[in-house]
């Protein structure tokens, strides 16, 4: 009697197969989303979805908007590893974008933003740049970080929350300068850019 009833308690329990289906599909999802963004199992696990963060594989990952605004700066400058993306601004091409696609986002979870901007060199005091964090394809939720920046050569950090109304969008990177007097060239430096859930 006690046997039948142990071998009983111990049986494992059925578990329904539509719960199953989710689970896969879920890990199915977890998975592409590793893939994506180049995750090794020997290093230290990350909640970061953004590919590349810190640009050390080049602009993989990432696309700039004018065509040829966007450079990979190397050095001791970089406010993480050994790279950063730099945007060139003037005064006939004032912004300049850098972005990245991502997908498969969770609706219900708030992820947490945080980059690093700069702006390379001296800045004169009447010149100054805007950098700016959107979601460029979920209006409902539009910018997510902005900030002015008026000092040149120290990083500044920009930070925000975002609550994806849609699965899949492009993080839009702006800096926008004003120009006056004799500047005809400002770099606008991002880095360490940080999208997390976790």
């Amino acid at each position: 009697m006690l046997e039948a009833i142990l071998q009983n308690y111990l049986k494992p329990p059925s578990i329904p197969s539509s719960l199953l289906n989710q689970s896969a599909q879920i890990l199915t999802r977890k998975y592409h989303t590793l893939q994506t963004n180049n995750f090794n199992p020997t290093t230290k696990m990350s909640c970061n979805v953004v590919s590349n963060p810190s640009f050390e594989a080049g602009l993989n990952g990432w696309h700039a908007r004018p065509l040829g605004v966007a450079t990979i700066v190397t050095g001791d400058v970089a406010y993480d590893g050994s790279n950063l993306v730099s945007l060139a601004t003037t005064p006939d091409v004032p912004s300049a974008t850098v972005d990245q696609y991502l997908y498969d986002l969770d609706t219900a979870n708030t992820y947490n933003l945080t980059v690093q901007v700069r702006i390379e060199g001296d800045l004169p005091s009447a010149n100054q740049c805007t950098f700016s964090v959107e979601a460029g394809d979920d209006p409902a939720v539009g910018t997510i970080a902005s900030d002015f920046v008026w000092n040149a050569g120290e990083w500044i950090e920009l930070s925000g929350t975002y609550q994806p109304t849609v699965v899949d969008t492009v993080l839009n990177f702006v800096a926008t300068c004003s120009f006056s007097g004799d500047v005809q060239l400002l770099n606008a430096y991002f880095d360490d850019v940080i999208l997390s859930d976790c």
